[in-house]
């Protein structure tokens, strides 16, 4: 799915050796209701991952921020979070709550006896069985084999 929200320019960065570097700029404006965003401040989208500089979900660069960052690119000293790139078949360790049913109540384990759902913290090794990706909100996840969905990458550690 593409971006339907309107960049306002496009900066595109040629290196020796037929490298590049695409950087497209948003207005704050389009991500109204955002606590990080300050008028007049732009999001970036570097080779189609939204730039974070502090590892946040939602960043918003100033003008002056955002040539600073243009020159540390063109210079070999920008400092992005990189995202985590997991590949397909690596060994991990997920660590998600997981609803489970407990007894409530008195311990009669007659008919009236009623089941709650309550978190648990689990952890399991697994395997990815697909390379990690970012997700339309911004975040990057992949998925594992022991579980349904796509997990949060921050809820996956890489085990040797």
């Amino acid at each position: 799915m593409s971006e339907k929200r309107r960049k306002c320019a496009t900066v595109l960065l040629r290196f020796p050796g037929k490298k590049s570097v695409k950087l497209e700029l948003f207005p704050c404006g389009q991500w109204p209701g955002q606590a990080e965003m300050v008028s007049g401040s732009y999001r970036v989208r570097q080779d189609l991952a939204w730039v974070s500089l502090e590892g946040g979900k939602y960043e918003f660069l100033s003008p002056e921020a955002v040539g600073l960052y243009v020159a540390g690119l063109a210079f070999g000293e920008a400092q992005a979070v990189a995202p985590r790139q997991l590949r397909r078949g690596t060994r991990v360790r997920v660590t998600w709550r997981r609803a489970t049913p407990t007894p409530c109540g008195d311990m009669d384990l007659g008919e009236g006896m009623r089941m709650e759902m309550s978190p648990v913290l689990t952890s399991e090794l697994s395997w990815t069985c697909s390379p990690s990706y970012q997700g339309i909100d911004g975040q990057w996840r992949g998925c594992v084999q022991c579980c349904d969905e796509p997990v949060l990458l921050s809820q996956v550690e890489e085990v040797p």
